[in-house]
């Protein structure tokens, strides 16, 4: 039962083979192989750690084509919330906000792949007298 169990008495300061708070007829072999207990369980406490964690990567990683898509979305609606509160003080209507919200959104991002898809084209075009410039400087 627990709080009856017998405390060990005190070790006189004369005995010999004893370990502090140990039994006297009790050999300081028993006290190593019980830190060994110990040290054991900690080694395998830490063990069931990493196998948890690589794990969590491996099944994070298989579920790389479903995590994606979901954090990439909330990670959007999250910076489309401040817009969408915008045009919520300005009383503009519940059902036309989202819309004015993804319609400025998409407009923006394609403008933008407009202006750097036209220059990337053209260093394409130039690329290979780039490689063949290089090619002659470095001979």
């Amino acid at each position: 039962m627990i709080g009856l169990q017998k405390k060990p008495r005190p070790v006189a300061s004369g005995e010999e083979g004893s370990a502090k708070g140990a039994h006297p007829n009790e050999p300081p072999q028993r006290l190593f192989a019980e830190l060994g207990v110990k040290r054991t369980l900690h080694l395998m406490a830490i063990a069931a750690w990493i196998v948890a964690v690589v794990a969590l990567g491996a099944a994070l990683y298989m579920m790389q084509p479903i995590l994606v898509p979901i954090t990439t979305a909330f990670i959007i609606s999250i910076l489309l919330v401040p817009a969408t509160q915008w045009l919520k003080r300005r009383s503009v209507p519940q059902a036309l906000r989202p819309l004015l919200v993804v319609s400025v959104t998409s407009a923006l991002f394609i403008y933008a792949l407009y202006l750097v898809i036209q220059p990337g084209a053209e260093w394409f075009q130039r690329l290979p007298d780039v490689i063949e410039q290089a090619r002659d400087e470095l001979e």
